[in-house]
């Protein structure tokens, strides 16, 4: 059995405590693996998840353009926003780019574009706290 699990703060930690003593109790053997990402921890990608997303979803939700979730919406910016042009068979082709591990100026762009487009569909969207 393999899961996944995402930690960003002591309360997630807190939670898998006892998963991992029931797990210990019976005797068996469980592999954890820690991985980081600097962009998780960059407080420009908690504005983003945290700020931007969810305005546009209730901006989308108060125009009646339906219902969105946060990471339908993200694979929407992306799409528009966080693409590599490549060509195939002599066809442009949009390739959407992961944000995993992406230099901090190239999601500060990104940043940049999805605040513009925001500012032409008049979503507020304030300023980022620094």
């Amino acid at each position: 059995m393999s899961k996944v699990l995402y930690i960003s703060n002591e309360k997630d930690l807190a939670i898998l405590r006892n998963p991992i003593m029931a797990i210990l109790a019976t005797k068996r053997v469980a592999k954890v693996e820690i991985k980081t990402s600097m962009l998780k921890n960059d407080p420009r990608y908690g504005y983003y998840f945290g700020v931007i997303l969810p305005r546009i979803k209730d901006h989308f939700e108060t125009t009646g353009n339906g219902s969105w979730t946060l990471p339908d919406i993200d694979q929407y910016l992306k799409q528009m926003f966080f693409y590599e042009e490549k060509e195939i068979n002599g066809e442009p082709v949009r390739i959407i780019k992961s944000k995993e591990n992406v230099p901090p100026e190239e999601f500060s762009e990104f940043l940049r574009r999805v605040r513009r487009w925001c500012f032409a569909k008049k979503i507020f969207i304030p300023e980022p706290m620094n």
